[in-house]
């Protein structure tokens, strides 16, 4: 005699390989889109500038008005850092030498 299998068992193996399969999609999407958003913010925050006459710079930031401090880093590197974690690189918050003018401008290389 051939022992079958019941149907509750057939199904709850189904059901927990969809859930599997949901969680990993869910997973490789969620990590496609933080890529994404990375690179995104890396590109925002690090302008290339070229002028022909003088040389290539890469602008990292500019500031307006009287206090000038430029962030460099994520959220995520700033989380990672108070932790003891700096293999991602280091957050850090830069204060400009010429605050106090209101209508100041520094641009941050």
């Amino acid at each position: 005699m051939e022992q079958s299998r019941p149907a509750g068992l057939a199904r709850s193996r189904k059901s927990r390989r969809i859930w599997r399969g949901g969680a990993a999609l869910l997973s490789v999407g969620t990590l496609v889109v933080g890529t994404g958003a990375a690179i995104r913010e890396s590109h925002r925050r690090h302008q290339m500038q070229t002028d022909p006459e003088v040389a290539t710079v890469w602008l990292a930031g500019t500031t307006f008005g009287p206090s000038h401090t430029l962030t460099r880093g994520s959220n995520v590197q700033r989380w990672a850092n108070s932790h003891g974690f700096h293999a991602l690189g280091d957050y850090t918050v830069l204060t400009g030498s010429f605050n106090g003018e209101p209508d100041g401008v520094q641009f941050w290389f």
